[in-house]
């Protein structure tokens, strides 16, 4: 070996030693890191672990905040566990929109600083459950199924199969609420097997959740009127609670306490599902045993309460009246200690249905009726007023059931008439009486009549609702056309990019370009189909309340800074001094202020500036959003809050755009009795302006 390649070999030598000295070291930060971060969590797990047993979470966060402020130098560790222990608290307290927001926080300190391989995948993915929990809780199931299957993949990516089982539940939840019930048992029996296989998995897995797993799907199979399935996992649960009997806890009490509480809850699902075999005996005998579970030994009393409603009518179909009777009185003394709508319902359905069988028709029509009224009630808070068709087919009940005793009352007085006549010479009091009968005839026909009329006039109202149901499916058709029409395009795209893809003749770069084609042609499509969901919100109720308009629009500003940032921008607000109120649904409210400003940075150049004014004239709200931007043609204003306008440009940055934003914010403002019109010239920018009334004109 020569001098020259000595040297070739030495520095190759010394390179590998370089790398490999570099990877350790690498190696070695991270391990330094994560010991850090375990024990700053552990740190302030310690001081607020009391609370949270105690769960009491209003003094948790005020613990929290305590600790978090008093340093003068927060670190992202320390911020970490601040956030998502907010995230989570703030969910239990049902505040979901702050949830929202510190779970996003979350996962941006995450990304944002790489700490990926240094906090656990559980803790990575939890962010994105707990923000997928909060939008469940708010009925949004679309933002939630997308959270979950974010913490879905965090989980598969790290291989981490063991902690899988949360996300997997979850979507089994939501899948569940959808009445998707066979795709529900799928992701519940993944559930089940993750937890099943992973080999550290604790007492509480292998106990409470699988148990819970089991009774959930009994509950799809029941739902889906698998009745022998369902019995079958529901044995599964209550096997699988005696074996365990919840030694998770230390309180030996405690842990009976919870044991005979779930068993009640089961037992009150095996007896639904005999009831609906019409196994009434042994429905019977299941119910009362999660009766007493549940109240005697337990604490679901809201469970016991739905039982003791089950079995009333169970003992109803049996024709027991007595004992239904006994047990309808002892959920009346349940219910005045701790209200429950559904189960209110139930009993004066119930006692409506006693008084029936025990020839009681006074009691019958009374509880009859303020079980119509309820019902109507949850009926249109759950449904809202287009689907008050229900309370309508209750109220028409009711009104027949009228018809017919005043029907019967008339019979009788028609008889009593004949006979006065046939005595009228017998005597005047017969025939003061003839008179008097003759009277409430009359006002009995009255009464039919204006009854008659008011079914007439219910029956144009459901007229009327089904002429607004057409015109909404001509609007979903129109909206096909648009998503067939505008997603043709990518969809053919995507297409041929997949077929050019799958020839494997291109090299990698040429690869991955094609898939970020691929990958941005998808997120436009999307776009347009989130934009389409939120396009007509004609027929959606206002959820109106007295708002503070300074602090909504000063927090939308605020959100939207980052995004300015990014194009360079500032955006300017100029706010009154005094307090200005006005009574508006805030979140779709704030959903106007965000598109505006949203638009204004879309459509502005780099380093501009925005400039959003808000001042009070009488008793008038006014908003305005200017940019310095590209400017609307003079032709195109016209048109401009269409639902489907053609005006579809681009941002300055090339931001997609599909002429929907306007037309929503147009409704809403509608909605709010409010005006929003525009002034702009092409290339010299736009002034988007918003009126809104104030609280005391409203």
């Amino acid at each position: 070996m020569n001098y020259i390649q000595k040297k070739k070999y030495y520095s190759v030598i010394a390179v590998i030693v370089l790398i490999t000295n570099l990877f350790s070291c690498t190696q070695q930060n991270i391990e330094k890191e994560k010991k850090e971060w375990i024990d700053k969590r552990d740190e302030l797990y310690n001081i607020i672990k009391p609370s949270l047993e105690k769960r009491e979470l209003k003094e948790t966060i005020t613990k929290l905040d305590s600790i978090y402020f008093s340093k003068k130098h927060q670190d992202k560790w320390t911020t970490f566990y601040y956030l998502s222990v907010k995230t989570w608290v703030y969910k239990d307290l049902q505040q979901y929109k702050l949830s929202i927001s510190y779970a996003d926080s979350c996962i941006n300190l995450i990304e944002k600083n790489k700490l990926e391989s240094i906090v656990t995948t559980q803790e990575y993915a939890s962010s994105f459950i707990q923000k997928g929990n909060a939008y469940f809780n708010l009925s949004n199931y679309q933002k939630s199924y997308e959270n979950y299957f974010k913490a879905y993949n965090i989980i598969g990516q790290y291989k981490d199969s063991c902690n899988s089982h949360d996300v997997t539940e979850a979507i089994a939840m939501v899948l569940y609420r959808q009445k998707l019930y066979n795709q529900a048992i799928n992701y519940f029996k993944t559930s089940l097997s993750s937890i099943n296989n992973c080999p550290e998995s604790e007492t509480y897995l292998r106990s409470g959740k699988t148990q819970e797993l089991f009774d959930d799907i009994g509950l799809c199979y029941t739902n889906l009127k698998k009745y022998d399935s369902a019995i079958l996992f529901y044995n599964k649960a209550l096997t699988n609670i005696k074996n365990s009997e919840y030694r998770y806890v230390t309180d030996s009490a405690l842990s009976r306490q919870i044991t005979v509480t779930c068993m009640g809850v089961v037992f009150g699902n095996l007896a639904k599902v005999y009831a609906l075999k019409n196994e009434l005996d042994s429905a019977e005998v299941l119910y009362k045993q999660a009766i007493y579970n549940n109240t005697t030994l337990g604490t679901e009393h809201a469970d016991a309460q739905l039982c003791q409603q089950q079995l009333a009518k169970v003992q109803w179909q049996k024709k027991l009246y007595t004992a239904m009777y006994q047990t309808l009185i002892a959920l009346r003394k349940s219910l005045d200690t701790l209200p429950n709508n559904d189960a209110e319902l139930g009993w004066k359905e119930m006692m409506a249905a006693y008084y029936h069988e025990t020839k009681n028709t006074t009691e019958e029509i009374k509880y009859y009726r303020t079980f119509i009224a309820m019902r109507d009630s949850v009926a249109n808070a759950k449904k809202g007023s287009f689907e008050s068709s229900i309370t309508r087919e209750l109220k028409d009940k009711e009104q027949q059931l009228q018809i017919s005793l005043l029907q019967k009352d008339n019979h009788l007085n028609k008889i009593y008439l004949w006979i006065t006549v046939a005595l009228a010479i017998m005597a005047l009091a017969i025939i003061i009486l003839v008179y008097v009968n003759y009277k409430r005839s009359k006002k009995n026909v009255a009464q039919l009549t204006k009854l008659n009329f008011e079914i007439n006039e219910q029956k144009e109202q459901l007229s009327y609702a089904m002429h607004a149901l057409e015109k909404s499916n001509k609007d979903k058709d129109r909206i096909l056309r648009v998503v067939a029409h505008d997603l043709r395009n990518p969809i053919s795209g995507i297409a041929a990019i997949a077929q050019t893809l799958s020839t494997n003749e291109h090299e990698i770069n040429q690869q991955q370009q094609l898939i970020k084609l691929i990958e941005s042609t998808s997120s436009n499509s999307l776009l347009l189909i989130n934009e389409l969901l939120q396009s007509n919100t004609t027929n959606e109720t206002l959820n109106l309340q007295n708002a503070n308009l300074n602090t909504i629009l000063k927090q939308c500003v605020e959100l939207l800074q980052f995004k300015a940032k990014e194009k360079k921008q500032t955006i300017e607000i100029s706010l009154p001094n005094e307090l200005i109120t006005a009574n508006i649904d805030v979140e779709k409210t704030e959903r106007v202020f965000s598109n505006l400003i949203n638009n204004a940075i879309k459509f502005s150049p780099l380093n501009s500036v925005i400039k959003v004014e808000f001042k009070k004239e009488q008793n008038l709200a006014v908003i305005s959003v200017k940019d310095n931007g590209i400017g609307i043609p003079t032709e195109n204003l016209e048109n401009i809050f269409d639902a489907f306008t053609t005006l579809k440009r681009k941002g300055t940055e090339g931001e997609k755009s599909f002429g929907l934003g306007l037309s929503v914010c147009k409704q809403i403002i509608e909605q709010h009795k409010g005006e929003i019109w525009v002034e702009s010239k092409e290339g010299k920018g736009s002034i988007f302006y918003i009126q809104l009334p104030l609280s005391n004109n409203m």
